[in-house]
């Protein structure tokens, strides 16, 4: 705006002084620092063109954000900031808040890019398919903690899980219908005793619970979940010995499964949304490394 090429630096490079009005600008942006005021200050100094001006105090600030309270409850404000002021570190915490941490209350599996509360206005502004491929994201972890968890269960069957057992809105009761299918007398009473601490930490059925629960939550009630030695099978009492290869090969699979899905995801590489997927003649270097290719797809 105050360069040669605008009627406002001409003037000001003939050496007059200048009075501007900004009446499409927020003057409350200033009065509070938070990720709405960043978020208004992006928009200003990429209108204004002083991105550069303002790139190392914004960095500060989003250093001492993630420090203090870890961002934001709502990264979402803070993903336009990232991308414009071109800070790649706090851009790849952002991006994985945001596929890790939104929680749909609803109950719904509503994982379109409407779902991040991100203004049209700034979504225009920002990378195309930038939420879309966010969305994707989360919907593609979901389903590989889906799959990790009917892992576990899988073996207790005398036959391959039909239709997803765990993904069934089936009620508890209707878990006797499976019975038959066990193996054998201990692991029918295992999957009694799975499916009980499961309902216990919001984890079945794991449909209303993958749809109403972040990635996060999922993988925070997962961490509570412990299997018990039953004293009874049957009403016959059982000794340790009987359940020496089943209660802790349990948790420690529940375990793995959570050590895993909590590094799946380091979030996304901005240098690879600015850049595209590198080829014969596009290479470049990434600031943060990292393996694969960790940019936009299109929808």
């Amino acid at each position: 705006m105050f360069g040669p090429q605008f009627a406002e630096g001409q003037t000001i490079h003939q050496g007059k002084p200048l009075h501007l009005k900004l009446p499409e600008d927020d003057a409350k942006a200033i009065e509070t620092i938070n990720p709405a005021f960043l978020e208004r200050l992006a928009i200003a100094s990429d209108k204004y063109d002083c991105t550069m001006a303002m790139s190392q105090w914004v960095s500060v600030q989003l250093t001492t954000m993630h420090r203090q309270y870890g961002y934001t409850s709502h990264p979402e404000h803070l993903l336009y900031s990232t991308y414009v002021f071109d800070e790649p570190y706090h851009f790849q915490q952002i991006t994985k808040l945001m596929v890790c941490n939104r929680s749909n209350r609803n109950g719904t599996s509503d994982l379109s890019s409407s779902c991040y509360d991100i203004p049209e206005t700034i979504q225009d502004m920002l990378p195309r398919h930038i939420i879309s491929t966010i969305a994707r994201k989360e919907r593609e972890l979901k389903k590989q903690f889906t799959n990790g968890l009917e892992a576990i269960i899988a073996p207790l069957l005398a036959k391959p899980l039909q239709n997803g057992l765990l993904a069934k809105k089936d009620n508890y009761s209707n878990i006797s219908s499976h019975q038959s299918k066990v193996a054998c007398q201990c692991d029918s009473e295992r999957v009694f005793f799975f499916f009980e601490e499961l309902l216990r930490c919001n984890l079945y059925p794991l449909t209303t619970a993958i749809d109403s629960q972040s990635l996060s939550e999922l993988l925070v009630n997962l961490e509570k979940c412990t299997f018990g030695t039953p004293q009874k099978v049957y009403d016959t009492p059982v000794t340790m010995a009987e359940y020496s290869q089943c209660t802790p090969k349990f948790n420690t699979e529940l375990q793995i499964l959570k050590s895993k899905m909590t590094d799946a995801f380091t979030g996304f590489c901005l240098d690879c949304v600015l850049h595209g997927k590198p080829n014969d003649s596009k290479k470049f270097v990434c600031r943060i490394p990292h393996e694969g290719f960790l940019g936009l797809k299109e929808d």
